[in-house]
């Protein structure tokens, strides 16, 4: 029992250093020889410059690995915010995120995932990943940006939020309306 709350303060100390917000938190321990080491519903991560929020992800249900310094995640949203005002968002069905990094990694079972942004663009793709140091989208592999009288495919994406830099590589087909 000792053992186990001392993991529970262990993790909740670990998420206030680094800037883990939770809400509704609610808390699973694995039975002794489980793989997770803490299991929680409604889980939250918010990353934030000088009281600034530039993104959010959250997610139904997370597993924490504490060694492997990640999360598995399940019915995944998140929100990405650009110094122009510009909102990303996007929603997955599983990923994963590195509890150290917050690169996170999210992809759709079935059908293509949409990451919608608020000037009239999406972009679909099957998985994509963040980059959190560079704050870069990234998806490696086949992807449609659909918006105003346009439409580009190309076999990878990246998206730099921050200066809304978009590079399309990788057999580009445009067609302008």
């Amino acid at each position: 029992m000792l053992m186990l709350i001392m993991t529970f303060l262990l993790f909740l100390s670990f998420a206030l250093v680094s800037g883990m917000k939770k809400r509704n938190l609610l808390v699973f321990f694995n039975d002794i020889g489980g793989k997770a080491d803490v299991k929680i519903g409604q889980f939250s991560v918010v990353q934030s410059h000088e009281g600034v929020k530039n993104w959010e992800l959250r997610a139904d249900r997370a597993e924490i690995f504490e060694k492997d310094q990640k999360a598995l995640l399940e019915k995944v949203a998140v929100t990405i915010q650009t110094p122009q005002g510009v909102q990303l968002s996007l929603d997955g069905d599983s990923g994963t995120i590195n509890t150290r990094t917050k690169d996170f990694y999210l992809e759709k079972k079935e059908g293509p995932m949409v990451l919608r942004l608020s000037n009239g663009y999406t972009v679909e793709t099957p998985a994509l990943s963040w980059l959190n140091d560079q704050k870069m989208i990234v998806a490696e592999g086949p992807a449609r940006i659909t918006g105003p009288q346009i439409e580009i495919n190309g076999d990878e994406l990246h998206v730099a939020p921050e200066n809304q830099e978009v590079t399309v590589s990788g057999h580009v087909q445009a067609l302008v309306h």
